[in-house]
């Protein structure tokens, strides 16, 4: 997975950013794949949060802007499936800045914070990193201005700067596969490594 974090979105999209859009400019979207991905119209987003009670997502003109420049009220009916929120953002394309924003129920003793702003758990790029207070984040209340966002990628963008797969033939490779615990000479083990 591609993930990096991005001090300009609007030159690491080459473009500028598609202004955002208000709930009249929403489908359901799909549950899946997680995160940010780009459809034939704009954008799918989803994430997994089994216990949200509510969620929005946020939409940012700017990395850095304190405040979001729209907000989307997720309908349970309409924009959950099982324990996955999506929706599709017409328009909305790479280079595009988000976050989440969750309310969930005091089901185990934990309250999930309605005023925090969330980083995508399934983003591909991170801006404002310089911005960030991870303080800010641990303590109660809002913590927009400081937050993490997400920036949707296109993964057809991606420079690979000249670089090609090694085409061997399927019968020339080797797949290992080692558990590091298992290898350690000095991990605690019943068995004698005399």
């Amino acid at each position: 997975m591609l993930r990096r974090a991005v001090d300009n979105p609007r030159e690491a999209a080459g473009t500028d950013m598609t202004p955002p859009h208000d709930n009249t400019a929403t489908h359901p979207g799909r549950a899946a794949p997680l995160g940010a991905s780009l459809t034939r119209s704009g954008t799918n987003f989803s994430v997994f949060c089994p216990a949200a009670t509510a969620m929005e997502l946020l939409l940012y003109a700017e990395a850095e802007a304190a405040d979001p420049a729209a907000v989307i009220a997720l309908d349970p009916g309409v924009n959950r499936t099982d324990t996955y929120w999506h929706v599709e953002i017409p328009g909305v394309g790479h280079g595009q800045v988000y976050a989440w924003r969750v309310a969930r129920a005091d089901t185990d003793g934990f309250r999930g914070d309605p005023e925090k702003v969330l980083l995508d758990p399934y983003a591909r790029a991170v801006a404002n990193a310089d911005a960030w207070d991870r303080a800010a984040a641990r303590r109660p209340g809002a913590n927009g201005p400081t937050a993490l966002r997400a920036v949707v990628v296109d993964p057809q963008l991606y420079d690979w700067e000249d670089d090609a797969p090694l085409s061997r033939p399927a019968g020339r490779e080797l797949v290992y596969e080692l558990h590091v615990g298992c290898l350690l000479y000095t991990s605690p083990s019943p068995r004698d490594h005399s």
